[in-house]
């Protein structure tokens, strides 16, 4: 066979084209198929749960070397829109959480900037007053080449990866239960419980939560604000191991909103449900703490109303109760908060609790935020479950006192 100097170059020079081009995708598959899994990150934040982070596992081991913020694009996708989220950190881990950073492991972690709108995992339905939950999805790229632990490149991947999972550890660590009363009735609920020790008796703290969350999916009421959360977070239950539980209210059309946690069958499934906290588990009785906001703020106030001996402490924000019942509760310490320029629950629900509590010389602290210092004038649980000094004042109360 007789082939032309000319001709056998181009030959050579199309065939090591090709050759390149199948070692290329070879390696895009490679990389590609190197990826395990990705796993969102959430956190319950002052604006409800949010996508903070995500964690992208390997099955051979990364190292840090050329990692960076540009490294991977991530895309969430909400109601078929792809919304570019800011990276702010990308870090190897050996696990898929965030914050613990090492020079080898088998996980890439990618945490999203703070100041990221588009973060939020719920939903709100303005016309039923409702919030919801849609699964998250996330498209996640590898947009340029990361080294493994034995010095080989995974090159970027050709396609985005969508995340297959969650990781939320403050959340997962409450159990999913249901209380049934007589007339069969149910009431979801969370359960967070502590590290326990023999013969000893722990708090329990009972948080009940906004309007917003009313449902039956018993999840919701955990993830729009951090009122379920803050008392089970691990520093919080390092220093207090307690108990903390989180009942649903119904979403009812026919009781009218503010009232989801006064009405019944709600009202007197919440006190049989302490009841079966104190069978069930070592509570200390005198240390039966109550917390709410909005919806839970009033509920909160009645509570303690009704039950003037039952809890050693409470937390109202935005809420109000009955002035006319303030001799009863005089001896219930009580922490109250409200946002000055409230549209929805006028400020002066608590102003009128506090004055009378006041003259009847009661155990009341009050704080009101002035116009501007929230981030909605509604939202006076923000800064009160950021705030370690309230928390730790409700657990410095005991009716043994």
């Amino acid at each position: 066979m007789h082939v032309k100097k000319g001709k056998l170059v181009i030959v050579i020079v199309a065939a090591s084209a090709v050759v390149a081009v199948l070692f290329l995708i070879n390696k895009m598959n490679e990389s590609e198929s190197s990826i395990a899994g990705v796993d969102l990150l959430t956190e319950v934040t002052s604006t409800g749960e949010q996508v903070v982070g995500a964690a992208i596992e390997y099955t051979v081991p990364i190292t840090s070397t050329n990692l960076s913020e540009t490294s991977y694009s991530v895309q969430a996708i909400k109601g078929g829109h792809h919304i570019s989220r800011n990276v702010e950190h990308v870090y190897v881990g050996q696990a898929p959480e965030l914050g613990n950073p090492v020079s080898e492991g088998h996980y890439v972690i990618i945490e999203f900037s703070g100041n990221d709108l588009h973060g939020g995992t719920l939903s709100w339905n303005g016309s039923k007053y409702q919030s919801s939950r849609p699964t998250p999805m996330y498209r996640i790229q590898q947009v340029e080449a990361i080294t493994t632990s034995d010095g080989q490149q995974l090159p970027p991947t050709s396609d985005e990866v969508v995340s297959t999972g969650e990781r939320s550890p403050v959340v997962e660590s409450f159990s999913y239960e249901s209380y049934q009363n007589q007339a069969g009735a149910t009431l979801p609920y969370r359960l967070y419980e502590p590290n326990q020790e023999e013969g000893e008796r722990y708090p329990l703290v009972l948080f009940l939560h906004g309007g917003g969350e009313r449902g039956n999916d018993n999840q919701i009421h955990l993830l729009g604000s951090e009122g379920g959360v803050a008392f089970a977070r691990p520093d919080v239950q390092e220093q207090h191991p307690s108990f903390v539980v989180a009942p649903q209210a119904p979403y009812d059309p026919s009781v009218p909103l503010l009232e989801g946690w006064t009405t019944e069958p709600t009202y007197s499934m919440v006190l049989e449900l302490v009841e079966l906290m104190k069978e069930r588990y070592p509570i200390d009785p005198d240390r039966i703490y109550i917390h709410g906001m909005s919806m839970g703020g009033i509920g909160t106030w009645n509570f303690i109303e009704t039950n003037p001996d039952l809890f050693a402490g409470a937390i109202a924000i935005c809420g109000y109760g009955h002035p006319e019942r303030a001799e009863a509760i005089k001896d219930v310490p009580i922490w109250a908060f409200h946002g000055e320029d409230d549209k929805i629950i006028d400020v002066s629900g608590s102003r009128l609790m506090v004055e009378a509590l006041e003259k009847v010389g009661g155990h009341i602290r009050y704080t009101e935020f002035k116009t501007g210092e929230l981030r909605s004038p509604h939202s006076a649980w923000g800064p009160v479950y950021e705030d370690k000094r309230v928390i730790e004042w409700l657990y410095a109360q005991s009716r043994a006192n």
